[in-house]
């Protein structure tokens, strides 16, 4: 064809010729994607503008509606109390008319749902998740039950619980390789959906490929690991906590020889009691996360202050006759907090200035507490006991009868190990001795007869300490909790005496079976140096190693046999 440009003819080819020379001189600025398009807002800022659609997003109950947030230096029930004095609102608690009236929260939360819906032109989405990252099922929102209500069946769509997108739906190599992956290489019993067809052999191009490679033994380090996870029979492999190694057996063994230079801690202990492998991370590589300071001092250091006064303040009264003379507690509980008070700010980090003085006042009244809520601050009275000395150290930083606290072995293969430890107090009295451990808690939160060994072994050690550095056969021992000043004895744990508690021999470990120290202690150290540290853990909540396991209790539910 032809075409004309003015009075010259050109043909096609010429044309196109003019037409790229044209173009090529002419700069157009690049365009780049419209910014604004979508707008992450708080619900606060939606009301009264304009959208053509609106995504709504954690409609949970406890989000939105968010729960009645508690009110700031007011007990619960002090608002209300407040406005029925008053005979008028000075609380903000409630909205609306007196027949109609709703919670403040719940009030404005409906306000400001029917705001987003009403700033949509086009269309609204509403989003719940049916499970937190816990895998715990949370409850949709009653703002979101009552607007389902007025819709018709089918507008709801339940979105699968789907690592990567379907091989459809990959939209990328990065989303493909994922499901490609999931497809050939997980378990049955490990999937929520049916394979993909013709996804059951992989092929050779596929597995020469290096990331499928690498996928394919990641995938064995997942199975492993939920193998061990969901069969508590199971001995750990090596991507679950074995440590057998020819190259680690000659330094395990080294890390787990507790001599005379190098003893065991009860902390230590119960570390590994309940779970080997946050043992292994916190009391053999030394992993410990550092806690940033807050305004307030944390739970550890609020603990160790306690501990403190009272390991300041009973040796003070014993001086003074306490308990067997009446004392003036007041001078003396005022002098100990002062005293550890201005030690502890030398050493540590003491928080905001307006509240290390309240940390302070808590002490006091803690002191107060123990001091005179009946009998707890003597455990043993009944027993003739009385204080005799606080913070008994024994093992490492001790002397005399104290500076060596062995535990010989009875049975093959079993090894003498020693212990050492700081006793909070010692009581004694003609009829033998006791040992007190403080604790920062409430007596609900001290070891009951289950825990025995699974984690507890501090009052054992502790007994088993103070019995072989004074020779005294008859002991007892107690936890005291600060929180609540209730003390409670060694002797609700145990179903036998704690002389085969504490037996060392053979034939006397041999009766007392499971409640015994050396027992507990041998069986402990011998499964740790076969190697097994694998993570069984009694309680996670407060582990720093839990985003290594990265297994939760529910996600085994359908992996365990029936």
């Amino acid at each position: 064809g032809q075409g004309s440009v003015g009075a010259h003819r050109l043909s096609r080819a010429e044309f196109a010729r003019w037409l790229e020379d044209a173009a090529g001189d002419v700069n157009l600025p690049p365009s780049g994607p419209r910014a604004g398009a979508v707008r992450v807002l708080d619900a606060r800022a939606v009301p009264g503008r304009q959208f053509a659609h609106v995504l709504v997003g954690g409609l949970v109950e406890g989000r939105f509606p968010a729960r009645t947030p508690a009110l700031p230096l007011l007990a619960p029930g002090d608002g209300e109390a407040l406005n029925a004095a008053a005979k008028r609102r000075l609380v903000r608690l409630v909205a609306g008319e007196a027949t109609q009236a709703l919670p403040a929260r719940l009030a404005e939360d409906r306000f400001l749902f029917f705001g987003a819906l009403s700033a949509a032109t086009q269309g609204v989405v509403l989003a719940w998740a049916r499970s937190d990252d816990e895998g715990r099922e949370q409850v949709q929102s009653t703002l979101l039950d009552e607007t389902l209500r007025l819709l018709e069946p089918g507008a709801t769509l339940r979105a699968p619980r789907a690592a990567s997108p379907p091989l459809e739906a990959a939209a990328s190599l990065d989303e493909l390789r994922p499901r490609l992956a999931l497809e050939y290489l997980s378990a049955p019993r490990t999937r929520l959906s049916r394979r993909a067809a013709g996804a059951e052999v992989p092929s050779e191009a596929l597995e020469a490929l290096p990331w499928f490679a690498d996928a394919r033994r990641v995938a064995a380090m997942e199975l492993e690991r939920l193998e061990y996870f969901a069969h508590p029979e199971a001995l750990p492999g090596p991507y679950s906590g074995r440590l057998r190694e020819p190259r680690t057996e000659q330094k395990l063994s080294a890390l787990l020889t507790f001599d005379a230079r190098h003893p065991l801690s009860a902390a230590v202990l119960e570390s590994f009691a309940t779970c080997a492998f946050q043992g292994l991370g916190r009391s053999m590589l030394r992993l410990e996360e550092r806690e940033s300071p807050g305004e307030a001092l944390d739970a550890r250091s609020s603990g160790s202050f306690s501990h403190a006064v009272l390991e300041r303040l009973i040796p003070a009264l014993a001086e003074q006759g306490w308990p067997r003379a009446p004392v003036d507690l007041e001078p003396a509980i005022e002098a100990a907090v002062a005293e550890v008070a201005a030690d502890f700010e030398r050493a540590n980090f003491t928080g905001h200035p307006l509240l290390w003085p309240l940390e302070q006042t808590k002490a006091r009244t803690m002191a107060r507490r123990v001091l005179t809520q009946g009998d707890e601050a003597q455990p043993f009275a009944e027993q003739g006991l009385q204080f005799s000395r606080g913070e008994v150290a024994f093992g490492r930083d001790a002397s005399g009868p104290w500076a060596a606290v062995p535990l010989p072995g009875a049975f093959p293969g079993e090894e003498t190990v020693h212990f050492t430890g700081r006793i909070d107090r010692v009581d004694q009295g003609p009829a033998g001795l006791g040992v007190i451990d403080y604790k920062a808690k409430r007596a609900a939160g001290l070891p009951g007869r289950n825990e025995l060994f699974s984690p507890a072994f501090q009052l054992p050690v502790y007994l088993h300490a103070a019995r072989q550095a004074l020779g005294v056969p008859a002991v007892v021992a107690a936890g005291l909790a600060l929180r609540d000043a209730v003390a409670k004895p060694l002797s609700r744990l145990l179903d036998v005496p704690v002389s085969q508690l504490l037996a060392v021999d053979a034939e006397g470990r041999t009766r007392a079976g499971e409640v015994n120290l050396a027992n507990a202690v041998h069986a402990l150290l011998g499964r740790l140096r076969a190697g097994d540290f694998g993570a069984r853990s009694l309680d996670c909540e407060y582990c720093r190693f839990a985003q290594v396991c990265r297994i939760r209790e529910q996600a085994l539910d359908d992996w365990r046999p029936k």
